[in-house]
């Protein structure tokens, strides 16, 4: 009888997890629908403007001030779906399945180098901080490069003219810490706990100046999880703020036992 009743205990909880599971998904399928909506909505406005336009008189600086806008929203766009299609495959399992020898230092290094520009143009100094005998991590080369990327655009994006980008690196037990620090605005204590949260972005003037979709800390959460490592930061207002990440460090596997030695 007891066995009986715990086994239609568990089956009602897994049933009521997996409806709470397909509940989030509607959720987020509708916001994401609505947010892909509004600056769609705006481009089709600004579209059909012009078109009443072409045979008036000279509209060349409205013509280029719409298209403008029609850009930039249809990047949000771009924005919004490259954040969601990257959730989806981490939700799907396909990235991160076969954890390989990653070498964070390499990783770290080459998105510096694609962010200079972006770092010229915000008027922020990157620097890297990495030890010269590697960090290497145990993961899935694509889900690290996302994870850097996107904290490394973000330490961009919210930093100061004439601010610092700081990426560190070190091996620490059985574990790689990846620090990206910067010398931005930093973030209010009470937000902070909403930090990797879906579609959370840090109220304020910043925030308000920088595009951006709320996605790419959950992305990061959701990454460190699978890798089974950790994240977190550390920010006080006006002082910047750094994240810190955790990833299982690469371990050599052991040399098989019971090999023949060689005999002269």
């Amino acid at each position: 009888m007891n066995r009986g009743l715990e086994r239609r205990r568990l089956s009602l909880e897994a049933r009521r997890g997996e409806m709470e599971r397909e509940l989030l998904k509607r959720r987020f399928v509708t916001f994401v629908s609505h947010q892909l909506q509004t600056p769609l909505a705006a481009v089709h406005q600004y579209l059909s403007v012009l078109r009443q336009f072409e045979d008036q008189g000279d509209v060349e600086l409205k013509r280029r001030e719409w298209l403008e806008r029609c850009l930039k929203r249809t990047e949000e766009m771009q924005a919004l779906i490259h954040d969601w299609l990257t959730l989806a495959r981490l939700e799907s399992d396909r990235l991160g399945r076969e954890p390989v020898k990653v070498d964070v230092g390499q990783a770290v290094t080459n998105i510096l180098a694609t962010y200079e520009p972006l770092a010229a143009a915000e008027r922020v100094t990157l620097e890297a901080r990495l030890p010269e005998e590697g960090c290497w991590a145990k993961g899935d080369p694509n889900c690290i490069s996302v994870l850097l990327d996107n904290l490394i655009v973000n330490a961009i994006k919210y930093n100061r003219p004439e601010g610092r980008v700081t990426v560190s690196s070190a091996r620490k037990d059985e574990e790689v810490e990846v620090a990206v620090a910067d010398t931005g605005v930093g973030i209010p204590p009470e937000q902070q706990q909403f930090l990797f949260d879906e579609f959370f972005r840090v109220r304020g003037e910043a925030a308000k100046k920088t595009p951006g979709t709320g996605l790419g800390l959950a992305i990061c959460r959701r990454i460190v999880t699978e890798l089974g490592g950790r994240i977190a930061v550390e920010s006080q207002p006006g002082a910047g703020s750094t994240f810190r990440v955790r990833l299982p460090a690469w371990r050599e596997p052991a040399a098989e036992a019971g090999g023949s030695e060689s005999t002269t």
